[in-house]
């Protein structure tokens, strides 16, 4: 996986894209041509405080996908749940 994370006063933000090993390998060995980076990220921002009440925190999720049928086609049930795995993880990180 990688991963960028990004901080400041009003919001907190971490962008990252899942790779296979083979496709990690491939760019390593300076070898682009088969890179597919699809990024993911979510932004937690301050919520709005009314008086003296914790206004807690919003959080935005974007994903970015592109599907054609040989993606499809070789995209195993594995590797979705994988990502829905890692997602998930993330979020229960943040409480």
């Amino acid at each position: 996986m990688l991963q960028e994370a990004y901080n400041e006063a009003s919001s907190s933000m971490v962008i990252h894209s899942i790779l296979d090993v083979s496709s990690l390998a491939k760019i390593i060995n300076g070898d682009r041509s088969y890179s597919f980076t699809y990024p993911c990220g979510f932004t937690i921002m301050p919520g709005q405080n009314s008086g003296d009440e914790d206004a807690g925190c919003v959080v935005s999720v974007g994903f970015l996908t592109i599907a054609t049928e040989e993606i499809v086609a070789n995209t195993l049930v594995s590797d979705v749940e994988r990502g829905i795995y890692l997602l998930l993880l993330q979020i229960s990180r943040m409480s």
